[in-house]
């Protein structure tokens, strides 16, 4: 799996980069990745999302300003 991470704290020219994620044997993230979607009912957009009232899932993604 791919992931493309838009900016980082060394990113100083904030062009992003992919990084491969490999699927080990102990840990699969890909498969934890998979179930987290199919729990939360993401079927687009961001993967990692605040969580508001009522424990509902909010549409944008995380970020530095996100509460917790």
């Amino acid at each position: 799996m791919d992931v493309f991470l838009g900016r980082s704290k060394t990113d100083r020219e904030g062009k992003g980069q992919s990084v491969a994620i490999l699927n080990g044997k102990a840990l699969l993230p890909l498969q934890r990745l998979q179930e987290w979607l199919s729990a939360a009912g993401i079927i687009e957009g961001p993967v990692f999302r605040g969580v508001g009232r009522g424990d509902r899932l909010k549409p944008e993604q995380l970020n530095a300003q996100s509460e917790r």
